[in-house]
């Protein structure tokens, strides 16, 4: 990879960390009626992961997306913990779980959801993803159709745009070499952010190393680019009932992505929220939480 890219995939992850709300950032809050948060690790494909366990019932795994950790399901996990049993999981690289330095891919992160299933003895579970995470768990469910419960693709990635072309996009509307630009590009991303982000926490971002986040997002980033495990017609054969859920307003995925993936699920239901972006689950958590609820009960 030339220097350029590399510094611009580094600038990338600040800004994309900062957008999922990663370390140094606030952490899930819960009222006394709450179910209880257990904080978990577990090995699993020969690493270390990091997860939240909360409630009973019928298992939910939660999946983050690019540069985001657990804590983007914060406002989530209490509710959904009253009647489903939640795991929510930091993928392999990023938030708490092992970091190793390997080449990363879609397939790595499907991989390490599938260890992390068997380790912690869920057989079949219903899957949310956003983002990025939308792009593993739909790839899971078609590797793994009879483990797959119900669906839910929150303003999913890789499928329905170029997403290498995407990438190269985000890429060009920023210079790297500034924390200025870093904050240009996080309000790019989604202007709601910038007002709830400060200014310390981009310029804490933007000087990560390698050995953080950083590393699985340039490496994740790089795979996007070469064109791998995009997905492709075999999302029109997954048969479990699945929801699309899109902000209207998603700067970063557009809707019309939404809108092509519940035209094309054989069984899918299509949710757009209003005066929502890119991360609907914490920018308009009443209307998200509600529909989700809804649809997996």
């Amino acid at each position: 990879m030339t220097t350029p890219l590399r510094r611009a995939l580094a600038a990338l992850a600040a800004g994309l960390a900062v957008v999922g709300l990663s370390n140094g950032l606030p952490s899930i809050s819960v009222s006394a009626q709450s179910p209880a948060i257990a904080d978990k690790h577990v090995d699993a494909g020969g690493h270390r992961l990091h997860y939240l366990e909360a409630g009973a019932g019928p298992p939910v795994v939660l999946v983050h997306g690019l540069g985001a950790d657990v804590r983007t399901w914060r406002l989530a996990i209490p509710t959904l913990a009253s009647d489903f049993h939640v795991y929510a999981i930091d993928l392999l690289g990023f938030g708490k779980s092992e970091k190793p330095e390997i080449p990363y891919r879609i397939g790595t992160l499907v991989d390490s959801l599938t260890g992390f299933l068997d380790a912690v003895g869920v057989e079949k579970t219903s899957i949310v993803g956003n983002s990025l995470g939308g792009w593993v768990a739909a790839m899971f469910t078609t590797s793994h159709p009879a483990r797959v419960a119900k669906l839910v693709l929150v303003d999913s990635a890789g499928y329905g745009e170029e997403p290498a072309q995407m990438v190269r996009d985000y890429l060009s509307r920023f210079d790297p070499a500034t924390v200025a630009a870093a904050e240009q590009f996080l309000s790019a991303l989604n202007p709601e952010d910038q007002r709830r982000v400060e200014a310390a926490a981009v310029e804490y971002f933007a000087r990560r190393t390698s050995r953080e986040d950083g590393y699985a997002v340039a490496a994740l980033v790089e795979s996007i680019l070469q064109g791998q495990d995009v997905l492709g017609p075999e999302v029109k054969q997954i048969g479990a009932p699945t929801l699309v859920i899109w902000g209207r307003n998603d700067p970063v995925i557009p809707l019309r992505v939404g809108q092509t993936l519940g035209r094309d699920m054989p069984n899918a239901k299509l949710t757009v929220l209003d005066g929502c972006g890119h991360r609907p689950q914490t920018e308009c958590a009443s209307a998200f939480n509600t529909a989700l609820k809804q649809f997996l009960k």
